[in-house]
């Protein structure tokens, strides 16, 4: 159980890194306004993600998956 949350938690961190890393890189290029808005949005997301993952590990509560 813990595994598929430790994996599921890698998958999030990993694909939005990604995300940021590779994606807006060219779309800054591409249409740069509309790219900076775009990254802005994801930096929030991603921060979004990391909150709740560290509130997820600091109660030690892990929801039961059906």
């Amino acid at each position: 159980m813990i595994d598929s949350v430790m994996s599921f938690t890698f998958t999030c961190n990993f694909s939005s890194f990604a995300d940021l890393f590779f994606v807006h890189v060219f779309d800054f290029f591409d249409i740069q306004l509309y790219g900076l808005f775009d990254l802005f949005v994801d930096i929030v997301t991603l921060m979004g993600l990391r909150y709740m993952i560290d509130q997820e590990e600091r109660t030690g509560s892990v929801p039961e998956l059906l």
